[in-house]
């Protein structure tokens, strides 16, 4: 529901992100580059932070996108054409394609492509859903299935934010900020 998905747009991030102007810009990647036709280096920031206060590191990216890549997942398309995903250094991921692939960033910024705590996902499985802890802006503080979902902020996030609270609420099928 669009409920859910403007709720887990604040709570997990991607590795880039896209602008207004579809411009692609780092996101949990600090920078990144392509080392040849098929592999790209994504160099993490440092520093950020799961809501749980576990450290986001490469390993936890890689996780997070062998888990996107799953066929069993519902994001598998989103990188269908990634081969492999390795641990180049504690803050360094390396992501190969089956062919050149120009266009890898723009699908790294899908929210196919956001990138969970792995300790959380460990915890709770398939149950992450209804227990979300990522690095965004906000964290969850309550949801009431199908009626409202109330986010508080993350005050380890590495971004300056505004906001101390956002509650998102849906009326008549439709969700209202």
């Amino acid at each position: 529901s669009a409920l859910t998905i403007m709720a887990t747009d604040a709570i997990y991030e991607p590795l880039l992100i896209s602008d207004n102007q579809l411009q692609i810009h780092p996101r949990l990647a600090a920078s990144y580059k392509r080392v040849d036709p098929v592999t790209w280096e994504f160099y993490l920031r440092k520093g950020v932070k799961f809501h749980c206060g576990e450290p986001l590191t490469a390993e936890a990216v890689k996780k997070s996108l062998d888990r996107s890549m799953d066929p069993a997942s519902p994001a598998s398309g989103i990188l269908n054409m990634v081969s492999s995903v390795s641990v180049k250094d504690p803050y360094t991921v390396v992501v190969k394609t089956d062919v050149p692939f120009s266009p890898l960033p723009v699908f790294m910024a899908h929210s196919g492509a956001i990138v969970m705590c792995p300790k959380c996902l460990d915890k709770w499985g398939k149950d992450i859903g209804s227990h979300p802890c990522g690095t965004g802006q906000f964290r969850l503080d309550s949801w009431e299935r199908g009626d409202k979902v109330s986010l508080i902020r993350n005050k380890q996030y590495y971004l300056k934010g505004n906001l101390d609270r956002v509650i998102f609420r849906s009326k008549i099928g439709r969700a209202h900020v």
